[in-house]
């Protein structure tokens, strides 16, 4: 069997070992992808549920005093988020012996973490979707529809730059562990395989001196070897 066999034999199959290993590396680095992903929207809802509850009174009530207040702040502070808008129409309050009749009015607070921030090409994009949550350009984006009367809703966005980071991690790591597995994998492979093409080239030269002897092309035969060494 000569070289030309050889390699049609291993080139295939390190192909295969190679796309194998490709394919299994980037399904686990895509997982470990999502699960950081799902992990960051996960932490930004729950440090935004208290700021919904509290939005949802605030607006109804028309008390934006409430929104602006040093505990709202505060709680704003303590999510992390570059940016929060809150706004929505408050109830009507009706005439009252004490109070004179308010009609139903807008309510907006704003709130920046960092005044260089620019946000306005996703407020803009999302405008008109009333509940939304997305990752785009390392920017965790969500709108909450608020559960007031005359509707609100709330706006916030927060930074996933540490989903990228843990992708480009999560590659190097890949890699690092991978290719040499992969080099000492493959020249297994390669010993092996030309471990038994060697014996199958014996077995082959030992059955064409048997047919030769049977046709009586050659006086003697010697036994078919599979070790791939000569008998004396």
């Amino acid at each position: 069997m000569n070289s030309s066999i050889k390699y049609k034999v291993i080139i295939p199959v390190f192909i295969i070992v190679v796309v194998s290993t490709i394919l299994s590396s980037g399904i686990s680095i895509y997982k470990n992808y999502i699960n950081e992903e799902k992990n960051i929207i996960n932490i930004a809802k729950v440090s935004l549920t208290p700021i919904i509850l509290s939005s949802n009174i605030a607006i109804s009530g028309a008390n934006l005093m409430k929104l602006r207040s040093s505990y709202s702040e505060n709680l704003l502070k303590s999510t992390n988020a570059l940016y929060v808008k809150i706004e929505g129409m408050s109830n009507e309050i009706k005439k009252t012996l004490f109070s004179s009749a308010q009609p139903s009015k807008k309510i907006v607070h704003e709130f920046k973490l960092d005044n260089t921030h620019n946000d306005e090409y996703l407020i803009s994009k999302y405008k008109n979707i009333d509940s939304i949550t997305i990752i785009i350009d390392d920017h965790l984006f969500i709108k909450e529809k608020l559960s007031v009367k005359n509707g609100g809703s709330l706006i916030a966005i927060f930074d996933a730059s540490r989903a990228s980071e843990i992708l480009v991690e999560t590659i190097i790591n890949t890699a690092m562990v991978s290719f040499p597995i992969l080099l000492i994998s493959l020249g297994f492979l390669y010993w092996i395989i030309s471990l038994i093409l060697n014996e199958l080239t014996h077995f082959q030269n030992g059955l064409m001196d048997f047919f030769k002897y049977l046709n009586k092309e050659k006086k003697d035969v010697q036994p078919i070897n599979v070790t791939g060494k000569k008998n004396n």
